[in-house]
């Protein structure tokens, strides 16, 4: 493991730890997503990409599940719950790549991902 992400896995220790979610996850463990924000005691961070929010989205007309998750993760005013926006780059990319890439982003700096 790189020296520097061992440093900063000791300067982000007690950060909690980061939840990266795709859409499948998502729309199958939505109660679980939940009950993760809702808990006070919970140091768990969950990030949703913006190409999930989008899938959750287009899923919305014909899927219950990504209907009350997409209006959930619009609503949610949760600290913990991450909304992240790719690098532009990234915009074009599968969905899944770009969950990949945020996991990797999180882990880089150092955070239990």
């Amino acid at each position: 493991m790189n020296v520097l992400i061992r440093f900063m896995r000791l300067f982000n220790a007690n950060k909690g730890k980061y939840e990266i979610w795709d859409t499948s996850a998502v729309s199958a463990h939505f109660e679980r997503l939940k009950k993760t924000l809702d808990d006070p005691k919970s140091k768990v961070k969950i990030v949703i990409p913006d190409g999930v929010r989008h899938e959750l989205s287009e899923g919305r007309h014909k899927y219950g599940e990504c209907k009350r998750a997409y209006f959930f993760i619009i609503e949610c005013k949760n600290d913990r719950l991450i909304k992240e926006v790719p690098a532009d780059k990234m915009i074009t990319w599968p969905v899944d790549e770009q969950v990949v890439m945020t996991a990797r982003k999180y882990h880089r700096s150092g955070f239990d991902t």
